[in-house]
């Protein structure tokens, strides 16, 4: 199957755009002449709530984002939303741009750091919160996170319950923030400690320089594998305290990959989770996986979340509404939904691995550095050794012989890169995980037909075998940055490359050979065995013979 660069026809899509803009929906009669504050709105995710948001025509967006010296606001925003997945976008309005706003402020201080004139214009105003912003850095210090990730929702869910038009708001948590199970419903679950004590505790170790907090942290954070996913389950409770004075949603993703379809297929800009991993493969870069084959991974493409908030943020309000208009006060936690793929659409992480390597060598990348191969590697002392033989070696070799020809390039950096990106996500490959996804089909049922092809938020729609493709694609040209046209140049590349590793394979299963044969004589292998069969023949020659 050959690929082909993602192309649009000018008045095809014109017509499509203003053929859904006269589709008036419950959920975009909702969404229409909004305002919304909307935290990472820069980040991946971020700018795909952006993009969805203006096409359901919101008022106004406000973007919570750090200052920046030397550009302007203005600057900022056209460098961060325009592109390929902004296209739909500039059809269906070409000033967008004046919809979006920054706030200046930062997540990791009090208040976010905003001015007292953004926050009276943001009480003001908004109806919507989207709480996106968070570190995902896996290997972050606690102190940092609980600072960012907990005591960052808590200004944010403050500053909320003083808006006066609010309507709703969303919190993007995450599938493993209770991963100490293997099967999560979509329910809270008791947080391992009151999450104003770990607030208190990241303020205190925050104004000294002592690393006693980052010595215990293994300790604090147990059974939880990481800071991010511990910090995310304290986060969660924190958000359902304040479901007595807010309308609130917790939205609980997987794994995120590229797009699915929306606004175009197999978009991505970034190489956290398996496109970074995939994208490293591909190269040849990384050949060892420390993956359970038989585990379900569970990966949902970013469309999907992005879709499922909206008709999460929808529902809740509507919901809401209804209750208010029953005089329904019971008091009850705020409802949590899963974008998840495990139990609708589940594929292995085998299946993701095969499938894809597959892929790798009928469509090589023009940046291809080896040839594609990757080995399932469950043991640890195997990975370690094998480490040394697939990924230290040859990157020490090719960095001498890159010095050698005097090019800036150098692989060891961007093995140590994959190395610890490896070493974070291994944990979420090796566990076998099932998320209940009832809540989230049941706004789906709620959905009308037209906002289902809008807003398409059922991961049931999804293909693993149907979309990887698409997702090759995507990661070539919006990652790897290349055009689909040289894929005939890459191919003869990669044929060059497979000589070469035939080489470089006997050369080492020699290596071992001769290692193992030296060894064996060392011990007298070869000597034990020469003695039997002298035996073995004498005795076949003459049975009469009797040895002692």
């Amino acid at each position: 199957m050959e690929f082909s660069a993602p192309e649009y026809n000018a008045d095809i899509a014109m017509d499509t755009i203003e053929e859904d803009a006269n589709k008036m929906t419950p959920m975009k009669l909702f969404f229409k002449d909004k305002s919304v504050f909307l935290t990472g709105g820069t980040g991946f995710l971020g700018q795909l709530y952006v993009e969805k948001l203006l096409r359901c025509d919101v008022k106004h967006i406000y973007l919570l984002g750090r200052a920046r010296k030397g550009k302007s606001a203005e600057e900022r925003l056209k460098n961060t939303f325009t592109g390929m997945h902004f296209i739909k976008l500039f059809l269906h309005d070409k000033n967008y741009l004046d919809r979006v706003s920054i706030i200046e402020g930062d997540m990791g201080k009090l208040n976010m750091g905003i001015s007292e004139s953004d926050e009276k214009e943001l009480i003001e105003n908004v109806q919507i919160v989207i709480h996106a912003a968070a570190d995902v850095r896996f290997d972050e210090k606690l102190k940092t996170l609980l600072l960012v990730n907990l005591r960052g929702t808590r200004e944010i869910l403050e500053l909320t319950s003083k808006m006066k038009k609010i309507q709703v708001f969303t919190f993007i948590s995450t599938a493993f923030s209770h991963c100490v199970r293997t099967y999560v419903e979509e329910k809270f679950y008791d947080s391992p400690i009151d999450p104003e004590i770990m607030i208190r505790l990241g303020e205190e170790f925050s104004n000294n320089s002592s690393e006693e907090l980052e010595v215990l942290t293994e300790r604090i954070i147990k059974p939880w594998p990481n800071t991010y996913t511990y910090t995310k389950s304290l986060t969660e409770e924190l958000v359902r305290r304040y479901g007595t004075k807010i309308p609130i949603c917790i939205m609980r993703p997987s794994i995120v990959i590229s797009t699915h379809e929306d606004p175009v297929p197999a978009w991505c800009n970034n190489i956290y989770g398996l496109n970074g991993i995939l994208v490293a493969c591909g190269l040849g870069v990384l050949r060892l996986l420390p993956i359970q084959d038989n585990n379900i991974g569970d990966v949902v493409c970013a469309d999907f979340v992005i879709n499922s908030t909206l008709a999460a943020l929808w529902t809740t309000h509507e919901e809401h509404e209804e209750k208010k208009k029953l005089n329904n006060q019971v008091e009850k936690d705020p409802e949590i939904y899963h974008v998840c793929t495990s139990t609708d659409r589940p594929v292995s992480w085998g299946t993701i691995a095969e499938s894809m390597g597959n892929l790798f060598k009928q469509y090589p990348a023009k940046k291809v550095l080896w040839k594609h191969t990757h080995n399932i590697v469950t043991n640890k002392f195997m990975f370690t050794y094998l480490t040394i033989w697939y990924h230290v070696i040859p990157g020490l070799i090719t960095d001498l012989a890159l010095k050698i020809a005097k090019k800036p390039l150098r692989v060891m950096p961007i093995y140590r890169k994959v190395q610890r990106f490896m070493v974070a996500l291994s944990f979420f490959m090796k566990v076998d995980w099932r998320f209940d996804t009832t809540n989230m089909k049941r706004i789906i049922q709620r959905m009308t037909p037209e906002d289902r092809d809008f807003f398409p938020s059922d991961v049931r729609r999804y293909s693993w075998s149907a979309f990887l493709y698409d997702y090759l694609n995507g990661l070539k040209i919006y990652i790897g940055l290349e055009s689909l046209d040289d894929a005939e140049k890459a191919k003869k590349k990669y044929k060059r490359l497979e000589i070469m590793h035939l080489f470089i394979l006997c050369a080492y299963y020699g290596f071992h050979i001769l290692i193992v044969t030296l060894l064996a004589d060392k011990i007298g292998v070869f000597s034990y065995i020469k003695n039997s069969l002298i035996e073995n023949y004498e005795f076949l020659k003459n049975p009469q013979l009797v040895t002692k």
